[in-house]
């Protein structure tokens, strides 16, 4: 069973964070191209930009509504191929969540026009499902993606 995780904003108000206080991410080239065919994987990345893509983590778990997060707009997908290694990634408004596991819980480092903070008064892009063919073999699932 996934470790439940606790999305909530944080004490500025300014972004959402977990229940622990670490600083959540979204991939957002995603907004760009909502209609992608296909997004690699980190481990498909150039080896020169491995060692970055690779230090941004899925947020994996099930997905709990904390102070100021509304628990519909909450979901997960499914991420990897073998259904006994399956993991479910927590997704907010259709965007798949990351996190930086080295960083010190509050530590914020978005990098503009790819992982970037993920803010509680975004009118993040919404398509409806019908419009999404899903790089990650669910299509119809409205989603953005990442590596």
């Amino acid at each position: 069973m996934a470790e439940t995780v606790v999305i909530q904003v944080s004490s500025d108000g300014t972004h959402l964070v977990t229940g622990t206080n670490q600083t959540i991410y979204l991939y957002r080239p995603m907004q760009t191209d909502p209609f992608h065919k296909y997004i690699p994987w980190g481990s498909q990345f150039p080896g020169y930009m491995q060692d970055f893509i690779l230090q941004w983590n899925p947020l994996i778990g099930t997905p709990k509504a904390g102070s100021g997060v509304n628990q519909g707009d909450l979901t997960t997908i499914t991420r990897g191929g073998n259904p006994d290694k399956a993991q479910q990634q927590v997704v907010y408004k259709g965007w798949w969540l990351y996190i930086i596991p080295v960083a010190p819980a509050g530590t914020q480092n978005p990098v503009e026009g790819q992982f970037e903070l993920v803010s509680p008064k975004d009118d993040l892009l919404e398509l409806p499902a019908s419009k999404i063919d899903d790089d990650v073999g669910n299509p119809g699932v409205p989603n953005y993606g990442g590596p």
